[in-house]
């Protein structure tokens, strides 16, 4: 399979009122649309991240377990 194109396409909206969570709070997001097409027809879409979002999230990211995509290490109780 080899891939005939890739769009990012950026979009930026802000919110009402502030997201907060545990990581802290954003205004808005900036996150970017990704498009992915095989010579085969094949379509995929995926978004990555706001930057701001991602800066926020770099401590969590020690806990990936990169042996299984797409799984978490347990936090550390201590």
């Amino acid at each position: 399979m080899k891939i005939r194109r890739v769009k990012a396409t950026p979009i930026n909206y802000r919110l009402e009122a502030p997201y907060w969570w545990v990581f802290g709070g954003l205004d808005g997001f900036s996150p970017t649309i990704v498009e992915v097409e095989t010579e085969d027809g094949l379509v995929g879409i995926g978004e990555a991240p706001t930057p701001d979002a991602a800066v926020i999230m770099a401590p969590c990211n020690k806990y990936h377990d990169s042996e299984r995509p797409g799984t978490y290490r347990r936090l550390p109780l201590n």
